[in-house]
């Protein structure tokens, strides 16, 4: 009989053990989260915006660990679709919450500014938010200024970007609108990819010359007389830009040659865009050919 109470009391035990066991919950730590807080007036963002250049704002956030503390808080920034910078940073925090102000401000010329807040708690587990700033007015041109164009040289509209050499131009090639050359007769010119009987010619010994080239934009160019620099200085809505190009008559062979300081050339991009480009300094010694450039560009 007492054997029987043994072992009636040890199966009573291993049940109440496994019945405690099976009872056991399973706890998951939340991720932390990240508050944009736009209260403050419009130049706090919450979210994507379109602003114009040289223009201040700032994003303020919260961040919360709601069962695990926070670790740290990244901002990086990109511009125009580039490398990521890291602009801010906060690390070892060790608390539930972190709200902090971080301010900027647009640059003067360029597509877009793209924000990357990240927190991260201390199981590493992470919340992301993202902000795409776009610079400028839906009405407002672009300005590039001082750019500065060797001999094969190529130049991108739309991301203001001068690429150096014809290897440059040809690993960038949809976004080259013309290239820079000096030749004997038509001395500084600018030349729509397209036109590569031209240019291959004229870089015929290099393994990059434009026929190579995956994207041959087609660009087209007009001399603009009446223009002053103070009339360029002052144009600023792409309305005018689009007026004092569009109807213009462009050259049917894809250039514009014998460039002087003071010239004005009117663009217009294989996307129907138009640019107006001043020539601000040329240099021509026989060892260096090279043109400078003042842009505006109704993107």
């Amino acid at each position: 009989m007492k054997k029987l109470h043994l072992m009636l009391a040890f199966v009573i035990t291993i049940a109440g053990g496994t019945i405690f066991t099976s009872c056991k919950k399973d706890t998951t730590n939340a991720d932390p989260t990240l508050v944009l807080d736009a209260s403050s007036g419009a130049s706090y963002l919450s979210g994507d915006v379109t602003l114009p250049y040289n223009t201040n704002f700032f994003i303020k956030f919260t961040a919360t660990g709601p069962d695990v503390k926070l670790d740290n808080v990244t901002i990086k920034r990109s511009d125009d679709g580039g490398v990521q910078q890291q602009v801010y940073s906060k690390t070892s925090i060790s608390a539930d919450t972190w709200s902090d102000t971080y301010a900027d401000n647009t640059r003067s010329s360029g597509q877009t500014q793209t924000y990357t807040i990240t927190v991260t708690d201390k199981d590493g587990k992470v919340a992301t938010k993202t902000i795409v700033v776009t610079l400028g007015t839906t009405n407002q041109v672009t300005s590039y200024t001082a750019v500065l164009l060797n001999q094969g040289d190529s130049y991108g509209l739309t991301n203001g970007q001068a690429y150096v050499g014809l290897q440059s131009g040809q690993t960038n090639s949809a976004l080259v609108d013309f290239v820079y050359f000096y030749g004997a007769t038509n001395k500084n010119t600018l030349i729509s990819p397209s036109q590569v009987g031209t240019l291959d010619t004229v870089f015929s010994s290099s393994p990059y010359k434009p026929g190579t080239w995956p994207t041959k934009n087609d660009t087209k160019f007009v001399k603009l007389t009446g223009l002053t620099n103070a009339t360029f200085d002052a144009l600023t809505a792409k309305a005018d830009l689009n007026t004092a190009v569009s109807g213009q008559t462009f050259t049917t062979n894809g250039r514009t040659n014998m460039l002087q300081i003071g010239n004005f050339v009117g663009i217009k991009t294989q996307a129907g865009k138009y640019a107006i480009a001043r020539v601000q300094a040329v240099t021509n010694n026989g060892a260096v050919n090279q043109i400078t450039l003042d842009i505006k560009y109704a993107n």
